[in-house]
Parts: structure tokens; sequence; C-alpha cells
């Protein structure tokens, strides 16, 4: 069972000179390019849990950003009760999960998961080169039979990019 995740966020302060240079660019007209990360957050509210096999198809989008995170994770009997911490979340017996962008999924091999033996799964990169349209697939299997009551959610993180003219007070989306 997760129980925390903590997501530290650098702090940048620019020193003297680069403050100066800074100016300088900004008294010039340049543009100022920002990177930062955004996030979409999608559930499904009523899993099946007539079977152990489930795939979810939780988004089609034509947006030019790209997803470069997934976060996966289940709630069993945590929506709108009062006296349950919605903060944890169950594991559900899940024994394997694939992300499918487009025809490419993640992992490419098994998970062979088991959380009463404590063999859990590394968290890692989505790599999404292509632009265009993109169709997000959540498959994920189990050694028994998901509880009533259970809800997902995918939490979508992406990279977005945008150029910012202070004098002009415009802003571009890059990415």
């Amino acid at each position: 069972m997760i129980q925390i995740v903590l997501w530290e966020i650098p702090h940048i302060q620019l020193s003297v000179h680069e403050q100066v240079n800074l100016y300088q660019s900004i008294t010039k007209g340049l543009t100022i390019p920002i990177a930062f990360r955004s996030w979409d957050l999608y559930t499904y509210p009523d899993i099946p849990h007539n079977t152990g096999h489930h795939i979810w198809n939780v988004k089609t989008t034509s947006q030019i950003e790209k997803s470069r995170y997934i976060i996966f994770a289940l709630q069993t009997n945590k929506k709108n009760s009062l006296t349950t911490d919605s903060l944890k979340f169950d594991h559900c017996n899940i024994t394997d999960v694939k992300v499918h962008l487009n025809s490419e999924y993640y992992p490419n091999e098994n998970l062979d998961l088991n959380f009463e033996r404590n063999r859990f799964a590394s968290l890692f990169m989505m790599y999404q080169t292509k632009n265009g349209p993109v169709d997000v697939k959540i498959e994920f299997k189990t050694n028994k039979q998901i509880p009533s009551n259970t809800t997902a959610y995918c939490l979508m993180i992406h990279d977005r990019l945008i150029e910012y003219n202070p004098l002009g007070s415009s802003i571009n989306k890059i990415i």
C-alpha cells in the first residue's frame, strides 16, 4: 500500500550576474523560454469486478503535448466516504500493468508484481516521440477479482514550453 508520495520541486534563484543578464535581455525585448510540467487527472469511477484482466481507454488527444509520466492508482470504498482515509491507495492484487501509447506499450516485459511478497514495480519515464493523435490505454491484470466500488486514477504529467515576452506581454505556446 502506498502511503506517502512526496514531490520535491526545485526552487531556482538567480545570481546577481544572471539577474543583470536577464534584465538586459528583457529591455532588448527578447522572449524568455519557460519550461514546466502540467498535469491531467482521469478517473474510472467503478471498475468492472467480474474479471482479472482490464483495459481502460483513458484518453485520445490530438494535442501536441507529450505525456512524460503516467501514474496509475486504485482505491476501493474510499469515494464519498468520510470514515476512510482517501490518501491511501490499494494494490487490488495487481500482477501486471502496461501503458499503451498508440501502438507502443510500456514496459515491454511483464512486471510479475506480488504485493504480498513485497515485489513492486519500478517507476520509469514514458518517451513519446511522435506528434499527432495519441491514444492512451492502461491494461492491468490481477490474480483476484477487483473488489466492487474500486476507482482507478490516471495522472498524466506533460512537458510544457512557452515563450514569454515581458515587454509585449505575449505568451506563445511551443509545446
